[in-house]
């Protein structure tokens, strides 16, 4: 009988693994050929330096990218997205929160200093020529023709008229009754993701007097962000991660949809939903908001800001990290084989990153794999001997870090580690070795 051991190489870490067993197999194999798992890195980086602070935001126009680091504006060139250039470097009264585009000139959410403008008609040489110093914490901003939406925390909804960037002034204001720390603007209405106060929706049509008609609240969550598509506002829900809501009656949304782990931005493009959160980057399909799920993850550590441009993800994390997703439905890890001897070297699955643990069924036709997702987004998949039919076996595990097959009694038992275990340069490498009789 051929046996095969299967045993990802990990960074030193205090990992506590537990044992649990699963379902049931359909059939009793004979295990034969090698698979490797593999790990890919964001292909590009900028990482602060000087102590200037830590990094909250980042907007992307072209190969441009906008960058805040602590209280200083980054001005990026990023043609080769694997090596950003500096054009341009600019001091802030605040540490940079957010920031929103519109024609020459950046809108900046600056902290306790308020909303500040900058003149970017010259990327080289950047200029402050406008700010407006709101009664709280300015954590987010959207701009609209020729208003500002802040969301100023503590103090709520802030309107600013910057029609003349040089000369803002505040027009009206709704003070939420959470802490405003998301905000997006869709035609007359203003979405707030108000902290633990849940979504609340904002009539806009009348700047000066602005008024909540609607709001969704569960009760407990934490909403950092939102953004709005048509009729759907996708919310970043801290510890319970993308929610899916259906605003097409601004005065009576509801839930559609949700994908779990955590969540602290959001991005959308096209049918998937980019969404940065504690331990990693996750792209997931949208197709169907109610049944969201994820196809790909990326581990980033504590990730604050996520922009996307063309096949290009922006990802704020301790400086910021460029990910090209051009080729990403199933993810930045391949499993892959060869013959015994090394040729004929080809990928069979390109699969979901985080990848830990490959067992196999050729009788029954099958390659078994965990994927690890923190937290309590991990899973365990199978596909064919020849990649297709990939499908999901068990979702909404703790960590999945190794796995095995036993045919005898038909079973898949794996290890994993209780809780959220930081997953950040873990790069694992599966070593496969294979003894046939």
């Amino acid at each position: 009988m051929a046996t095969t051991g299967f045993r990802p190489r990990l960074i030193p870490n205090a990992f506590a693994f537990a044992l649990v067993a699963a379902v049931t197999l359909s059939s009793v194999p004979t295990p034969a050929a090698s698979i490797q798992g593999l790990y890919v890195e964001a292909i590009g980086r900028w990482s602060p330096g000087g102590g200037r602070g830590y990094a909250h935001a980042v907007d992307v126009d072209g190969s441009i990218a906008y960058f805040g680091e602590g209280r200083f504006l980054k001005v990026l060139d990023t043609t080769d997205p694997a090596n950003p250039m500096l054009l341009a470097s600019l001091g802030l009264p605040d540490d940079v929160r957010e920031i929103a585009r519109k024609g020459t000139y950046l809108y900046l959410a600056t902290a306790l200093a308020g909303l500040t403008i900058v003149d970017i008609s010259d990327m080289t040489e950047p200029v402050q020529v406008g700010s407006w110093d709101t009664s709280g914490w300015c954590l987010a901003v959207a701009v609209a023709g020729d208003l500002a939406y802040v969301g100023d925390y503590s103090t709520g909804l802030r309107v600013i008229d910057v029609g003349d960037p040089t000369q803002p002034f505040e027009v009206g204001f709704w003070d939420t009754p959470g802490s405003a720390r998301g905000v997006a603007v869709s035609g007359n209405l203003a979405y707030v993701a108000d902290g633990a106060a849940g979504l609340r929706i904002v009539d806009v049509s009348q700047p000066a007097t602005p008024h909540e008609v609607g709001y969704w609240d569960e009760g407990w969550g934490e909403l950092y962000d939102v953004a709005v598509v048509g009729n759907l506002a996708y919310l970043a829900d801290a510890q319970s991660g993308l929610r899916i809501l259906d605003v097409h009656d601004p005065n009576a949304p509801f839930e559609v949809g949700s994908a779990g782990g955590t969540a602290i931005s959001v991005a959308i493009e096209g049918n998937l939903a980019y969404v940065a959160g504690y331990h990693q980057l996750r792209s997931i399909d949208v197709t169907d908001p109610a049944a969201p799920f994820e196809v790909n993850n990326w581990p980033v550590g504590y990730a604050a800001d996520v922009k996307v441009e063309g096949s290009l993800v922006f990802v704020v994390q301790d400086g910021l990290r460029i990910i090209d997703v051009s080729d990403s439905t199933y993810g930045g890890v391949r499993l892959q084989r060869a013959a015994l001897g090394g040729s004929n070297a080809e990928t069979v699955v390109q699969t979901t990153s985080g990848a830990r643990g490959i067992a196999l069924d050729p009788l029954g036709g099958k390659i078994y794999w965990g994927v690890d997702s923190c937290p309590s987004n991990s899973k365990i998949m199978r596909s064919d001997l020849d990649g297709s039919n990939v499908e999901v076996l068990l979702n909404g595990l703790d960590h999945v870090m190794d796995l095995a097959l036993d045919f005898e009694n038909e079973k898949i038992y794996w290890s994993g580690s209780k809780g959220c275990t930081e997953l950040v340069d873990l790069y694992p490498t599966i070593q496969v070795s294979l003894n046939q009789i």
